[in-house]
């Protein structure tokens, strides 16, 4: 009984002397800069992918990276098979 009274108070000790300790440390507000615009600048709607056409089989699913290679179109899917195929997915090779 005793013990859990000792235990109890220096518990109660140390998470006083922790919530009271003073730090060297001052808090100041601080102000975001305003948010840029989303009609101009960096966030701006722009048309560059507009003609980009859509190159090698559509049917596959998990491509991880892509190698470009003679005409050819090389990929590694994410179950670990190696595909080539052609630029328009007629020709298929794995």
């Amino acid at each position: 009984m005793k013990l859990r009274y000792v235990l109890c108070l220096l518990i109660t000790l140390v998470i006083a002397f922790l919530l009271l300790l003073p730090t060297k440390v001052v808090p100041v507000a601080w102000t975001p800069p305003p948010a840029p615009s989303l009609k101009d600048g960096i966030y701006a709607d722009n048309q560059r992918l507009k003609a980009v056409a859509k190159v090698g089989p559509s049917d596959i699913e998990g491509p991880e990276a892509l190698l470009l290679e003679d005409e050819f179109l090389i990929t590694g899917l994410h179950d670990g098979r190696l595909i080539r195929s052609s630029l328009d997915g007629t020709q298929r090779k794995v």
